[in-house]
């Protein structure tokens, strides 16, 4: 199946090694990895722009072969002469350096052909517990009878507590938004360019357009469909060049972006199995800024970690679907922190319509939302990790394939005691 191939309509890909590729799932088989000539160096904190200088002269490099540069991580982008050292060997010498950190090269990742369904089947679903329709909130959105994840999650009860804030923003980070789209056009507000060239925030592949829709559609405007959170509005920051390539370093920028301009909420519908430092400090960083984290677990069917799924900064997310077990396609293991709704997703595309796509990365953007509403009633970033897990739905999988459960959007906006700290009881995810 094509929805196999990395995450559906995804920008998922395993960075690594050509020999490690070899290695990897089938959903790897159809992608391809290109080193490029970039490397990118992380300094210790205390390293000035001349000591940066002193440790590229020392290995043959100079500043003038700069291209970027992310003071917020105290990292830098070299590009590399042709005919001159090999990265292997520039890495080993930078390793020798007492104010280097890190120094990586910076992977390049070719996408698959996108994955939507056309004509897609409709989920009936009863929600779990009974529900008060005293305490709900319906919207008129046409499509809303299809959209069994929201059922799922008991969104319309949710929606009676709160639809979220204006105030707050999630960004997504993906191939870019259709800005014309009727159920995104007035929700969106304008995202940093972080690829160079003209208008890089609109969406090419589609991708990104559905990943929206499912956090913050344009919702009770009686077409199409319903965000999870009704009132909050998007970022769209696309991290895909022109050439179709998305590498690591342009997702640590576009989530430093993210958190410099005050963004609440940051959904990652992307990753790779390569565990990349840059990557990790971008991460880091915004969480340190004050901004939620959500990541795609990924869709090879493995207990396997992705990144920035990995990180213990990013709330990872995994894929059930209408009957509420896990999805065939999702990673698991308890280094997932929760799970929502991802197979038969109906949501906005890039052709101005709707469509069906499957896949951990139409997941997050649920989890996404909620985080969108909890932040809208004043929740910080860890209070947010701290409800999302501690009323999640200990559905069968609860302790295996994830660790907290399935989020429940009605349980969280309206829990009011305080839940147990998540990183004392979450051992399992990696401390970085």
């Amino acid at each position: 199946m094509l929805f196999r191939k990395l995450f559906a309509l995804v920008l998922l890909v395993a960075v690594v090694h050509a020999a490690t590729v070899a290695a990897q799932t089938e959903q790897t088989d159809t992608a391809t990895a290109a080193q490029s000539t970039r490397l990118l160096i992380g300094f210790t904190p205390e390293a000035q722009p001349a000591d940066q200088d002193a440790a590229l002269t020392a290995v043959g490099l100079s500043r003038g072969q700069v291209v970027d540069e992310m003071p917020q991580i105290h990292a830098i982008a070299v590009e590399l002469a042709v005919g001159g050292p090999t990265a292997d060997a520039l890495i080993a010498q930078l390793g020798a350096q007492p104010l280097v950190s890190y120094a990586e090269v910076a992977v390049e990742l070719v996408r698959p052909e996108p994955v939507i369904e056309t004509s897609p089947e409709v989920q009936e679903v009863t929600p779990d517990g009974p529900v008060d329709l005293a305490q709900t909130f319906v919207p008129n959105d046409p499509l809303l009878a299809q959209q069994y994840g929201l059922t799922r999650m008991q969104a319309s009860s949710a929606w009676a507590v709160t639809q979220g804030s204006s105030d707050v923003i999630i960004a997504v980070i993906d191939s870019g938004i259709t800005p014309s789209h009727t159920d995104l056009d007035g929700k969106l507000v304008p995202g940093p360019n972080v690829t160079g060239g003209g208008n890089s925030n609109a969406d090419r592949v589609g991708h990104g357009t559905s990943v929206a829709g499912v956090a913050a559609a344009e919702t009770n405007n009686g077409i199409g469909i319903a965000g999870m959170c009704p009132t909050c509005r998007i970022m769209s920051i696309s991290v895909e060049g022109a050439d179709g390539r998305i590498a690591n370093d342009t997702v640590a920028r576009a989530i430093i972006a993210a958190a410099d301009r005050g963004t609440r909420i940051i959904n990652l519908s992307l990753g790779s199995y390569f565990d990349t430092p840059t990557m990790r400090d971008a991460v880091n960083y915004a969480w340190n800024r004050g901004a939620f984290l959500v990541c795609a677990a990924g869709n090879d069917g493995v207990n396997r970690r992705m990144f920035p799924a990995g990180y213990r900064n990013c709330f990872s997310v995994g894929a059930t679907n209408a009957s509420d077990a896990r999805a065939s396609f999702s990673n698991f293991g308890t280094w997932v922190y929760a799970t929502a709704p991802g197979d038969a997703i109906i949501t906005t595309s890039n052709t101005g319509s709707y469509a069906s796509a499957r896949g951990t990365s139409f997941s997050a953007p649920y989890v996404a939302g909620v985080a969108g509403l909890l932040s809208s009633q004043g929740l910080n970033n860890a209070q947010i990790r701290d409800r999302l897990c501690g009323t999640a739905d200990k559905i069968t999988g609860t302790g295996t394939n994830w660790y907290c459960g399935r989020i429940n959007a009605s349980r969280a906006v309206r829990e009011t005691a305080s839940q147990q700290p998540f990183l004392s009881v979450f051992l399992p995810v990696v401390r970085r």
